[in-house]
């Protein structure tokens, strides 16, 4: 086909109307066809990049989806270690709070210290990451257990030392007994009589020591004993210590095991520097040694 070559349309209609000629150059032919070539090609590649950018945008969305689900996940991962780390501080608290009171019992026991490894009990292989809170739960849950046991322990000790202080089995001086529980000649006369203590002679001056806990019932004068201190024990006990020099304590004073409470001396009926030591139990006079240690 030569440029200069010319070629012909013939439209003809179905119907009556005039038939339609179009009368083209092999130039324009050429152009028209190159432009609807180019049409199409460029329909097919904007075609094409419509097709890949709806697949990218698939793509990008189920990437978003997978990282709201993994974020979701990193969440709950870190709420569960949270709680973990609040379990496990609790337990610490608790192992603390146990090695204390084991302390404090053992020293009140008189007995000698533990060798705990004060490490988390349950030891031995870690537990798997979906167990883990429920097993930092249970242990804090036994170390609370425990811990009640031990602070209940604890009081029962405390109490029962307590009592033990407030039983006077503590000689009140050292010295020696001139006279015991029972029937005696009476020193200023040659009739019998019941002595209701023991006395223990001893220099004058020398301190006088409470034999049991308690709070004082008596400080004060009284004919016969002289300078007399009372000390209420509790459990019946109640001990009386006279003849004393001086008294050192007062009625309603609370007194520990081993505290002095007054000094020897010969006040009231008495022949020499001594203490008479005098126990009641349940409101009966009783021979003091069945008791003294």
């Amino acid at each position: 086909m030569n440029i200069g070559d010319r070629w012909t349309v013939t439209i003809i209609p179905h119907s009556t109307k005039k038939v339609r000629q179009l009368s083209l150059s092999a130039y324009r032919l050429i152009f028209v066809l190159g432009v609807l070539l180019l049409g199409l090609v460029v329909g097919a590649g904007f075609a094409l990049g419509y097709y890949q950018a709806k697949r990218e945008v698939a793509k990008l969305n189920y990437v978003k989806a997978e990282n709201v689900k993994q974020a979701s996940r990193v969440n709950d991962l870190q709420a569960e270690i949270n709680q973990s780390q609040k379990e496990l501080a609790q337990v610490r608290d608790k192992l603390g709070q146990i090695n204390e009171l084991e302390k404090k019992v053992r020293g009140m026991a008189g007995l000698p210290g533990g060798t705990g490894s004060g490490g988390t009990p349950g030891g031995g292989q870690l537990p798997s990451r979906g167990g883990l809170v429920e097993r930092a739960a249970q242990m804090n849950a036994d170390l609370s257990r425990r811990v009640g046991e031990l602070q209940s322990l604890e009081g029962q000790l405390r109490d029962h030392l307590a009592y033990m202080a407030s039983i006077p089995s503590a000689w009140p001086v050292s010295g020696t007994v001139t006279s015991g529980f029972g029937w005696r000649p009476f020193p200023f006369g040659g009739r019998q009589e019941f002595h209701d203590g023991l006395d223990i002679s001893a220099p004058e001056g020398t301190p006088v020591t409470a034999a049991g806990s308690g709070r004082v019932a008596f400080a004060g004068w009284s004919a016969g004993y002289g300078n007399l201190v009372i000390i209420d024990h509790g459990n019946g006990f109640r001990t009386y210590y006279g003849h004393n020099s001086a008294l050192l304590v007062k009625t309603g004073q609370q007194v520990e095991r081993g505290q002095v409470i007054s000094r020897v001396g010969s006040t009231g009926l008495s022949t020499g520097p001594h203490v008479h030591f005098g126990m009641e139990k349940d409101g009966q006079f009783v021979d003091p040694m069945r008791w003294l240690q």
